[in-house]
């Protein structure tokens, strides 16, 4: 399954920014999710501040952007990581550990 995990908080005026058109997103295959820092008991990884959005492929992250995005930079991030000449290194690790 892949997810971008939008990580935010109701006091950062960033974080709304992003939220308002984040929550329009839709692409197949993708589940969009948006996570409150403040109020969601899902613990993630070495988040430091908000926003950050998370990438994440069957579980494991691909990517991780600290920081406001446009929808334009959401949308370039999204195509860059998932088009169809896209390996994820962790298949491509698993395929020479099986070799």
């Amino acid at each position: 399954m892949r997810e971008v995990i939008l990580i935010g908080a109701p006091w950062c005026g960033a974080c709304r920014a992003m939220k308002a058109w984040f929550d329009g997103l839709t692409e197949t295959g993708i589940v969009f999710r948006y996570v409150d820092i403040d109020s969601d008991d899902i613990a993630f990884e070495e988040i430091s501040s908000v926003p950050a959005v998370i990438f994440r492929e069957s579980g494991i992250t691909l990517q991780r952007v600290s920081g406001a995005m446009s929808r334009n930079d959401m949308e370039h991030a999204i195509e860059s990581l998932w088009t169809e000449d896209y390996l994820p290194e962790y298949y491509l690790l698993d395929e020479r550990m099986s070799a």
